[in-house]
C-alpha cells in the first residue's frame, strides 16, 4: 500500500511544517517537611523553632514566591500562643494575628529567602500555666498564582509546676514585701 502523498512505501516522503504552540502552565510550589522529631516547648524557656532545617520549598517553574501562611491549628482563645519569624533584609514582612493564630508573610522574594524565613518560625506561649496539648503548625506558600500543598509540624508543650509564692501586699500596689519570722521556741532552747 502506498501513501496518498506519493512514494512507494506506506509513509510519505513529503515533509510538512506544522506549527506547535506550547502553553506553559504554572506548577504550584511544593513544600516538603521531614520532621522526625517534634519541636519541644518548655514553659518559661522562650520561643522554640518549629521546623529548622527539615522544611524545604521547591518551585520548578520559578524562583520567586509572593506569600506564606503559617497557622496554629485549633487556636484556643485562652492561650497566649504566638508565632514569630526572622525575615531580616529579605523583603518579606511577617505579621501575626493572635485572633486567628495565623502568621502571614508577604512580599516578593526568592524561594531560598522564603525557605529561610519559614525555617526560622518559632512558637512561644507566655502563660505561667500553658495548656499541654500539642500544637499543630501548618505551613503553606504561594507563588502569586497558586498555593502550595500544606505541611504540618508538631510542637509538644510542657508546663512547669511553679512553686507557690506569697504576696504580702495582696492586690494593693506599692510598699515593700518584708517577711518577718519570729521563732517563739528560741527562748526555750536556751534554758
Amino acid at each position: 500500500e502506498t501513501s496518498t502523498h506519493g512514494g512507494d512505501t506506506a509513509y510519505s516522503e513529503e515533509k510538512l511544517a506544522v506549527p506547535l504552540y506550547v502553553q506553559p502552565l504554572n506548577d504550584a510550589p511544593v513544600l516538603m517537611l521531614n520532621q522526625s522529631t517534634p519541636a519541644e516547648f518548655l514553659e518559661g524557656n522562650g520561643p522554640v523553632v518549629v521546623t529548622c532545617p527539615a522544611l524545604e520549598i521547591v518551585d520548578v517553574d520559578g524562583d520567586e514566591l509572593q506569600s506564606a501562611a503559617i497557622a496554629i491549628g485549633k487556636v484556643k482563645a485562652t492561650e497566649p500562643d504566638v508565632l514569630l519569624a526572622v525575615t531580616n533584609g529579605s523583603g518579606i514582612s511577617a505579621v501575626y494575628d493572635d485572633t486567628t493564630g495565623i502568621l502571614t508573610m508577604s512580599g516578593s522574594a526568592s524561594t531560598a529567602e522564603y525557605q529561610a524565613a519559614l525555617r526560622s518560625v518559632a512558637f512561644d506561649n507566655q502563660s505561667e500555666n500553658p495548656d499541654e496539648s500539642d500544637r499543630l503548625i501548618q505551613f503553606e506558600v504561594n507563588d502569586g498564582v497558586e498555593p502550595s500543598n500544606s505541611v504540618e509540624a508538631t510542637v509538644i508543650v510542657t508546663a512547669i509546676n511553679d512553686p507557690p509564692w506569697l504576696d504580702l501586699n495582696g492586690e494593693a500596689s506599692g510598699g515593700t514585701d518584708n517577711v518577718v519570722y519570729i521563732d517563739t521556741q528560741q527562748d526555750n532552747k536556751n534554758d
